[in-house]
């Protein structure tokens, strides 16, 4: 698998990922389909890291994105 840093650019129903900008790509990827979700908490200060498994143009991605931050790591698989 290869790191990704990207930014979502588009949420759906305010939560799940719609359209991300990846750092070394210079159009946007539209998710087509977001087909598993799940929540890792990282430690008691209330600081989680949020995992998708999604479908863009064909290729199946994960993402995960930590609460708080901006950005995200994509991984091709």
């Amino acid at each position: 698998m290869v790191d990704f840093v990207a930014t979502v650019v588009e949420r759906r129903f305010g939560a799940f990922p719609a359209r991300l900008s990846v750092a070394d790509r210079p159009e946007l990827m539209t998710v087509e389909a977001v087909e598993r979700c799940w929540t890792e908490k990282l430690d008691d200060r209330g600081r989680f890291r949020y995992h998708y498994q999604v479908r863009c143009d064909g290729r199946r991605l994960r993402l995960m994105e930590e609460s708080g931050r901006s950005t995200c790591t994509v991984q091709f698989t």
